[in-house]
């Protein structure tokens, strides 16, 4: 506007502009009366100034590195887009009045830092950063410092900022070859990435290592391509050196390694007097020194040589003589006589004494004297995406009288969400709220009164998270924590003047250290808990809420702790002083020990008298210990992260539990009931707790019926199963029951046994695959008459009988079962399943899948009197198999009589005849009836084939009697059956039509 020229009753102002606006509404040329509202939109840098009863809305995009400034004006509102390294500064010269909001948005692409944020006076004052990276290659972009200086108006400040996100990315790979360099054992040379190594003799890879990196030594040469792909790294004294391609990260072509050598012989020549029709051909020989193993030829005569040898000695062995290393092969129809030696020569005389023959042909070879080196080889890689990296910056929030020692602050509540290091000063400051990540929060200033004007304040955590420290000023007696919107986790609480802290709010607070030297109470309300880290001085009385609170006690503790409701935490620091007492309250509450403290304090009356209310034990480790749970409140719960020694558990009642969480690392448990002895049905429990696999070691539990394993993630839904390790030892146990997300292999010794139950085993998640939700079991009951049922659940699981009859059903998985020397009932359920009955009349059936019934020992399926012929309830031909286990049952052991079944790698050649089938009007009402019967009815059976290939199966079909039914047999070599060496087995349920395809071998 031209100068002098004055506006007035425009009350709006609307300013826009492609490029930068700079305008002042108070001096300059131009005056604006009653002006009340300006607005400016531009592209980049703004200026602005205005009279304080006027509103300013600064807007500007592509804001980029340029500088935006406000200076006066009410109401202040400050937009700026497309951010990059440019400032912000409101209130540089003359500060507003009435609130100033100011909102950033910085558009990175790499590493960057933002400008500074500087607001100086209004009322309110609130800036908001969001920042962005578009560069997803590991870069960083950093928000700007915000800086909020308030005067005698201000009573709040507001400073949000992005989250922090860590940039990642793959790293870049050069590519590198750790190359093997060889041995010379004659001239040659090797040659890697352009770098070659000649010698004139002999060498050790070390030396030839050690020239390729530039050293030198005698007999060895190095030389190098003009412009080398790689660098050669130090040699080791194992001659391997380290090649780095120049070209960095990136996945060039692989390094090239070669070898020459030069032939360290010559062939041997000759001298040749042609035949005539009076005369035979003759060649006198000359044969060559041997400086390496090889060979030399003449006329048909090899001599071998394993190493160094001398002509003369070649011309010796070629005459018949001998000599270490040389060895002499004689042509199958030789053409030529050879004489004795003379010298390095032999004379060869043609074996046809009147004509001019074919000359004498002469020849050598020799083996490669050196391998080419070996390179082990590490594929560059270029950089690819990961996550944009975002940093918050750094915040100051000072009050305009932070350094007067008279004048009252004004400044009551500061508002930090996502920040680096923040720095807030206000004397008159009662409330800091604190959301998102965040670095650390110094507001051990608070202004600098003669005397304080607040000694109380409210921190209200807001779902944050710090790195660093929150530091309270030394004046605030009182600290009132509220943690509320979601659970916040400080990392270091410093409160040196803090004699109160009270914790309150519906979301969890986490200090994970705390100075704090003159406190005297903590006090928690807040319903979801309080855990602090550090150690509570033997001073502080500590009254817990309803949630779950954790705390850590000093030895000598002397005031009350009384832990309310909620699943509280206290870990044990020593016994209490005069005055020292814990009062667990309600819940599930855990007292956590070290084995040598809980064996100390069960010793004694003491801990009952200052400790009680805790329902669990948790033990850091047991060493050896002997511990007592009547002199712990009598728990009945104990948690253990691992032994490393013989740790005894004395004192469980019925129904306890011990929680593994650690593996054993050599040590054992020993968990007693107290009075199992007298009772006939107790109950322990066993909790395998552990993310990944748990090695548990031995646990024993003595006169106990029924143990109960859990194998479960530590978490309700954790990472992907794992097959846990387990040694139990509970002699009188008759129950075993294990459920839980992982699998697990039980060593099992104990007799009594008649129920394993394993179907609660089943997967939480996709990544619980049924190879690890295996379980294994073997039954120690060998009791023929017992009934013993073990039952598997959603894993490949491994079950095995023994002596008794064994009830075996395999569940989901794909499971091996096998019976014992009992009469079985074996069920795969579902799966493809590998059933196995041994001995004894056994009932299998494979259910739904793939089923196959195996057969391996003579002993155990071959039986004069029948003992042995197990029932198949449900075979599928076509789909499931019977299988000769053949691979290691070789001899005696063999399944049948006078066969050599091929194993291993040649199991393909063995196979199955089956002949049609046969049918039988002889009533058989015993197994020992049908024996009778096809002793008759096959009695021409054909032998099998002795070598395995030709293995004779018949089917045999009784129609009438009890015992009526299909019959398989497996013949042996001998002609006819015989029920002491041929394999029967009892089909009772097929589909399809049995055919030799229905027969395997492994």
């Amino acid at each position: 506007m031209p100068v002098g020229v004055t506006v007035s009753s425009v009350e709006n102002v609307n300013v826009t502009s492609g490029v930068g606006v700079t305008i002042n509404t108070v001096t300059g040329g131009a005056g604006f009366s009653g002006l009340t509202a300006l607005k400016t939109t531009g592209v980049g840098a703004a200026n602005v100034t205005a009279a304080a009863t006027t509103s300013v809305n600064v807007i500007t995009s592509e804001h980029a590195a340029t500088a935006v400034a406000v200076n006066g004006g009410q109401n202040v509102s400050v937009v700026a887009t497309g951010t990059t390294t440019g400032t912000i500064a409101v209130g540089g010269t003359t500060a507003p009045v009435g609130t100033v909001t100011v909102a950033e948005t910085i558009s990175g692409a790499g590493n960057l830092t933002g400008g500074a944020i500087d607001i100086k006076g209004g009322t309110v004052v609130s800036s908001t950063t969001t920042a962005t990276n578009s560069d997803l290659f590991g870069t960083t972009v950093t928000q700007g410092t915000v800086n909020i200086v308030g005067t005698t108006t201000t009573t709040a400040a507001t400073v949000k900022q992005s989250a922090t996100v860590a940039a990642t990315g793959l790293t870049n790979v050069t590519e590198t070859a750790l190359v093997q360099w060889q041995n010379f054992v004659s001239p040659g040379s090797q040659t890697v990435g352009g770098v070659t190594v000649t010698s004139t003799g002999p060498a050790a890879a070390a030396d030839v290592a050690a020239v390729a990196a530039g050293g030198t030594v005698t007999g060895l040469t190095r030389t190098s391509v003009p412009t080398p792909l790689w660098t050669v790294g130090t040699a080791s004294s194992t001659g391997q050196t380290k090649f780095t391609s120049t070209t960095a990260n990136s996945n060039v072509t692989d390094i090239v390694v070669g070898v020459t050598v030069t032939d360290p012989a010559t062939a041997p020549t000759a001298v040749i007097t042609p035949g005539t029709s009076s005369a035979a051909e003759t060649a006198i020989v000359t044969w060559r020194a041997f400086t390496q193993a090889g060979t030399q030829t003449a006329g048909g005569f090899t001599v071998t040589s394993t190493g160094p040898a001398t002509a003369a000695q070649v011309a010796s062995v070629a005459g018949g003589g001998t000599v270490t290393g040389l060895t002499r092969t004689v042509p199958g129809t030789a053409l030529w006589t050879v004489s004795t030696a003379t010298g390095s020569t032999n004379t060869f005389t043609s074996v046809s004494a009147t004509s001019n023959v074919d000359d004498i042909v002469l020849s050598a070879a020799f083996p490669t004297n050196v391998d080419p080196a070996a390179a082990t080889l590490v594929q560059g890689q270029a950089q690819t995406a990961g996550d944009a990296g975002v940093t918050a910056g750094d915040v100051n929030i000072t009050d305009v009288n932070a350094a007067s020692t008279t004048a009252a602050g004004t400044i009551t509540t500061a508002t930090l969400e996502n920040f680096g290091a923040a720095t807030v000063n206000s004397g008159a400051l009662t409330t800091l709220n604190l959301a998102g990540t965040g670095t650390s929060v110094n507001a051990g200033t608070l202004g600098a009164l003669t005397t304080a004007a607040n000694t109380a304040l409210a921190v209200n955590l807001n779902g944050v998270t710090t790195s660093g420290a929150v530091t309270i000023d030394n004046d605030i007696v009182t600290l009132n924590i509220a943690g509320n919107t979601a659970a916040s986790k400080v990392a270091s609480l410093v409160a040196g003047g803090a004699k109160t802290l009270n914790v309150s709010g519906s979301s969890a607070v986490e200090v994970t250290a705390a100075t704090v030297g003159v406190l005297e109470a903590i006090n928690v309300t807040n319903t979801a808990g309080a855990t602090f880290g550090s150690a509570l001085a033997t001073g502080v009385t500590f009254t817990g809420g309803a949630g779950a609170d954790t705390i850590t006690l000093t030895t000598g503790f002397k005031k009350a702790i009384t832990m309310g409701g909620g699943n509280d935490t206290v870990n044990y620091g020593g016994a209490a002083a005069t005055g020292g007492s814990v009062v667990a309250g309600d819940g599930n509450d855990t007292i956590v020990m070290s084995g040598g403290d809980a064996a100390t304090a069960s010793g004694t009356i003491a801990f009952n008298n200052t400790f009680s209310g805790f329902e669990v034990l948790k033990l850091s480790a047991l060493a050896g210990n002997t511990i007592n749970l009547a002199g712990i409140n009598g728990v009945n719960s104990v948690s253990a992260g691992g032994a490393t020694g013989a740790g005894v558990i004395n004192g469980y009642t019925s129904g306890g539990t011990l929680t593994l969480t650690a593996n054993a690392n050599g040590g054992s448990y020993a968990a007693n009931i107290l009075n199992a002895a007298l009772s006939g049905s107790d109950v322990f429990n066993i909790n395998l707790s552990k993310s990944t696999l748990l090695a548990a070691g031995t646990v024993t539990v003595a006169d106990v019926e029924t143990i109960n394993i859990s194998a479960a993630d530590a978490a309700s839904k954790g990472s992907a199963a794992a097959i846990n390790t387990l040694t139990l030892a509970a002699t009188a146990a008759k129950t075993i029951n294990v459920s839980g997300n992982n699998g697990l292999n039980l060593t099992n010794s104990n007799t009594a046994v008649t129920k394993f139950d394993a179907s609660g085993v089943i997967a939480n998640g996709t990544a619980d695959t049924t190879a690890n939700l295996a379980v294994t079991f073997t039954s120690a009951n060998t009791t023929a008459a017992a009934a013993v049922s073990i039952t598997g659940g959603a894993g490949d699981d491994v079950l095995t009988g023994n002596d008794a009859i064994d009830t075996i059903v395999g569940g989901a998985g794909a499971d091996k079962l096998a019976g014992g020397a009992g009469n079985d009932v074996i069920s795969g359920d579902a799966g493809n399943d590998a059933i196995t009955g041994n001995a004894g009349r056994d009932v299998l059936t494979g259910g739904a899948g793939v089923d196959s019934f195996r057969y391996g020992l003579k002993a155990e399926n071959v039986s004069a009197t029948a003992a042995n012929v197990d029932q198949i309830t449900d075979f599928v031909a076509g789909t499931d198999k019977i299988t000769f286990v053949v691979t290691g049952n070789a001899g005696a052991g063999a399944i049948l009589d006078g066969i050599t079944f091929a194993s291993g790698a040649n199991l393909g050649t063995n196979a199955v005849v089956l002949g049609t089938a046969i049918s039988s009007a002889t009533t058989v009402n015993s197994i020992e009836d049908v024996y009778v019967a096809m002793g008759v009815s096959l009695a021409a059976l054909t032998g099998s084939n002795g070598g395995g290939t030709a293995t004779v199966a018949q089917v045999i079909n009784f129609a009438n009697g009890a015992a009526a039914g299909s019959y398989l047999v497996i013949n042996d070599a001998d002609i006819g059956f015989q029920g002491l060496d041929d394999l029967v087995i009892n089909i009772t349920g097929i589909t399809g039509t049995l055919a030799s395809s229905d027969f395997s071998f492994i």
